[in-house]
This record gives structure tokens, sequence and C-alpha cells, in this order.
């Protein structure tokens, strides 16, 4: 393989890794991670869909259980157990505000985003 059909391979996985929106997360216990909400330079991942009505896809990428919690208006709106290597849609308004909560044992989790 040239120099330049590798390089060339390793744009594409990079443009690949990036058109995904994607972004794992370590949660250590008894731990809070906001991920989406806040606004820019305050969320823990970028969701493309700012501003407007989304869907965030939650991977459990470990073993433990952890708990994904929407609030609106700083009011928890519901919250979702997340079994060990489980995947859960959450449809959110362009309101809402997506937290990770960590139980007991560290947990680690991947989080991204679809219109």
């Amino acid at each position: 393989m040239n120099r330049h059909t590798l390089l060339f391979l390793i744009c594409m996985m990079f443009a690949q890794s990036c058109a995904n929106n994607s972004s794992i997360f370590l949660l250590e216990p008894s731990s809070t991670m906001s991920i989406t909400g806040k606004g820019p330079g305050q969320d823990a991942t970028i969701n493309p869909y700012l501003g407007n009505d989304c869907t965030a896809i939650v991977k459990s990428l470990s073993k433990n259980i952890f708990q994904v919690r929407i609030e609106e208006s700083d009011e928890v709106v519901y919250t979702i157990t997340v079994d060990p290597f489980q995947e859960v849609k959450i449809d959110l308004n362009n309101s809402q505000v997506l937290y990770l909560d960590a139980l007991s044992k560290p947990s680690k989790s991947k989080v991204s985003f679809s219109k």
C-alpha cells in the first residue's frame, strides 16, 4: 500500500468518525454529567441539532447500570435506567437537558444524536 492510499484511508476514517457525532463517557460512581442542553461550552458533547427536537441514542458500553435523567426548566421530567450493554433512544425537545448519572459502580456510555 502506498503512502497516498494510506493517507486517504486515514482521512476517510477520520471523516466517518466526525460524521457520527458520538461521544464516549466514563462515569465514576455517584457522578452526574450534563450531556447536552446547557449550551455551547457547557455540554459534554455537541448536539448537532441544538435548538431543535432530536433523538439521543445512549448505549451502555459496560457491565454496570447507570441512569439517564431528562430535565426541563430545572425540573426532572423522567429518568431511565440503562442496563448493561443496552441501547435506548430518547426523544428530546429543544428545551430539555440530558444528564448521565452513575450509580454505585463506574460505567461507560456512548451518546449520539439523530434528527
